[in-house]
């Protein structure tokens, strides 16, 4: 056979170079590298277990990815057809697709260099594993010179021409061996390089010299190692970045809120966290507090230095009386509703599923489905343990350190660490509502029917939420509805009949506390680079949010060419609650009614761009609300909501003197000052 092969004619193989492979006499139409990852890709965005984490690694990464994924493939297989469908018309050899599936080449089927899978698969840390594991089979398709010659178990789909193979082609073992060698030790040493660097899936990639950046701080190391020998408490620990738990403890719901620490420092009781205060207190270093990272501003509740995580502080329990709980910071409110499920309470809480116990009250007090009939969950507070900033055990209440109770409530990080919360409970049965979406065209019928019902109603169990969104490339709404009851009077949500607007997806029905909290879409919103901010009201009217619709669909043109991936504003049309409001830190016994704008992106390089966009959308709403008349001067600013850079005033008002001066008094040392939060 040989001098004996026919082979395609040049002008065919020049014009499909990127997908056609000759090897002596013998010529393959092949799916190219990308081609056969993009499939491999494709499977596991659609399939894999990823679906079911949060943030990059779920619903919002999945959707993120697959359109372009999918572009690229049919793109890339419409080439393999033309160049296919030429070679029959020439009689110069047929193209057969073998048909077996892949198992897990790595030469031609690594998930992780496919750009869009990226995004979604390294911010999970299977990340790591799976590149060990992909190493691990190169050998499997080093060398082989046709797909005959592929191990079963390493089979990989692919097209072939029919034209006999020359036996020329044929190689040595020893040939074949030191063939499967070479890219066997250069894909564990990417392995290796991997595991290193895949710290670098929350920012720009550049792990490796960030880790190099965090080792040449020896301060910050030092302070690692003290307070490594000064929690004494068994399950206490400081991780660094090498240790496969280390990203898992920094996380944030978004990632630009993420930074990457000396290292994390785990106490699991309250006397390792007033060891760990003392150590940092005593060095000077930089570090955060983190309960469970849904705080937007980067620095909030994150560092380059020592990060504190408070993940041990967990507790949900229950007084024997049922009048109160102690809950640790270190909850989401899923946990603490799950707690007391059963005894039937439950407390003035979070409303979506995945927000944190912790800053939830010290950010500002909480709102909550329940503070129509209860306040802030702030208000709800009878007291808490704290560590002081030089590292005192105490509790603060309304009887025992009252001006410190006070100043928790909205004060933030700035007077020490609170590592338990006693929160009253309040009775909880069935409750009835859940979330319905909205396609563009029902938006307008959507604004009608919130104007009705924030004008309208007065029943203090029935609440809503209705957010316009941009997703997908598309606007449109949710609303999420709830009745403190298994069923609401008639007439209560009348306005949102399907009748009125309908839904495209309708899941109003009764259940418990905890499943309608699990019913919003939170997660999917996570795993981005994003910005909160807010704009307080005294009440929303039709222009109101008419513009609300308009600024929802211009920012959202603006994804296309910023990297932007949602685009939300939150209404929430509360019922007069000043009578619950207890004096507090944040000033709220004004019933302001708190508009929350929430934008994503993927790209570092637009964070300037929507950091401007942000505040620029919450001017123009607030100028028009001025613009009808509305007092917004005496309506602060909702702290959990606001964004970096929004001047103390507009969110304490007339309480940011005595703040300052509580401040001094309980960290005269200006200890907390090494974290970051809104000045005063």
């Amino acid at each position: 056979m040989n001098g004996a092969c026919s082979q395609p004619p040049p002008r065919i193989v020049r014009k499909y170079s990127s997908i056609f492979q000759r090897r002596s006499c013998v010529a393959r139409v092949i799916p190219p590298v990308a081609f056969a990852r993009l499939h491999q890709a494709r499977r596991i965005l659609q399939t894999s277990p990823l679906s079911g984490f949060r943030g990059t690694c779920g619903i919002s990464g999945l959707r993120s990815a697959l359109p372009p994924l999918l572009g690229r493939l049919r793109h890339t297989q419409s080439r393999i057809k033309a160049a296919c469908n030429e070679l029959a018309q020439q009689k110069a050899g047929s193209c057969v697709w073998n048909g077996r599936k892949a198992v897990g080449n790595a030469l031609e089927q690594r998930p992780l260099a496919i750009p869009e899978v990226r995004s979604v698969y390294f911010s999970c840390p299977l990340a790591a594993v799976s590149v060990v594991v992909l190493a691990a089979v190169i050998p499997c398709y080093a060398g082989t010179p046709a797909p005959t010659r592929t191990p079963k178990e390493c089979s990989a789909p692919s097209y072939s021409i029919s034209p006999q193979e020359s036996a020329g082609s044929a190689r040595s073992p020893k040939m074949k061996s030191l063939i499967a060698t070479v890219p066997f030790l250069s894909g564990l040493a990417v392995a290796l390089a991997f595991l290193i660097n895949w710290t670098s899936a929350y920012e720009r990639g550049s792990a490796g010299f960030a880790l190099q950046k965090r080792f040449v701080n020896s301060t910050e190391l030092d302070a690692c190692k003290s307070i490594s020998s000064a929690m004494t408490t068994q399950g206490s620990k400081v991780v660094y970045a090498l240790d496969l738990s280390y990203l898992g403890l920094v996380k944030h719901f978004m990632t630009s809120s993420t930074q990457l620490p000396a290292c994390v420092a785990v106490p699991a009781s309250p006397a390792d966290l007033s060891a760990a205060i003392k150590v940092i207190g005593s060095k000077r270093i930089r570090f955060a507090v983190e309960a469970a990272g849904h705080a937007s501003n980067q620095g909030f509740s994150s560092t380059p230095g020592v990060h504190i995580n408070l993940q041990n502080f967990q507790q949900v329990n229950l007084s024997g009386d049922k009048s109160y709980v102690d809950v640790g910071p270190g909850n989401v409110w899923d946990n603490v509703y799950s707690g007391l499920e059963a005894a039937g309470v439950a407390v003035v809480g979070g409303r979506v599923s995945g927000v944190g116990v912790g800053g939830f009250i010290t950010g500002g007090g909480g709102y909550s489905w329940k503070t129509n009939q209860y306040g802030l969950t702030g208000d709800t507070l009878i007291s808490a343990d704290i560590v002081l900033p030089d590292g005192t055990l105490t509790t603060a209440s309304a009887s025992q350190n009252a001006d410190l109770f006070w100043a928790i409530r909205g004060g933030g990080n700035r007077f020490g660490i609170i590592h338990n919360f006693r929160l009253k409970t309040v009775p909880q049965g069935q409750v009835y509502g859940g979330l319905r979406v909205y396609t563009a065209d029902q938006l307008d019928e959507l604004v009608n029917a919130t104007l009705v019902f924030s004008e309208t109603s007065k029943d203090p169990k029935a609440q809503i939420l209705p957010t316009f969104n941009f997703l997908l490339g598309q606007p449109g709404a949710i609303n999420l509805a709830f009745y403190d009851g298994p069923t609401p009077p008639a007439g209560t949500f009348d306005a949102f009949s399907p009748s009125n607007v309908r839904p495209l997806v309708d899941d109003w029905k009764t259940r418990s506390l905890l499943d309608l909290v699990k019913s919003a879409p939170s997660d999917i919103q996570g795993g981005q680079r994003g910005a909160f901010h807010t704009v307080s009201l005294e009440k929303y009217s039709k222009p109101l949010l008419d513009l609300i619709v308009s600024e929802l669909k211009y920012y959202g043109a603006q994804t296309f060419l910023h990297s932007g991936t949602f685009v939300s504003y939150d209404v929430e049309p509360f019922l007069p609650y000043s009578q619950y409001a207890k004096d507090a830190a944040w000033p709220h016994s004004t019933n302001a009614l708190p508009l929350n704008l929430y934008f994503a992106w993927t790209n570092p390089a637009e964070d300037a761009f929507w950091a401007k966009a942000i505040k620029t959308s919450a001017d123009k709403i607030a100028a028009q609300a001025r613009s009808e008349g509305q007092n917004l001067d005496n309506l602060y600013l909702y702290p959990n909501y606001a964004v970096t850079g929004t001047p103390s005033s507009q969110l304490y008002g007339p309480n940011l003197g005595r703040l300052s001066q509580l401040r001094k008094q309980y960290d005269p040392q200006d200890v907390m000052g090494l974290t970051t939060y809104f000045p005063f």
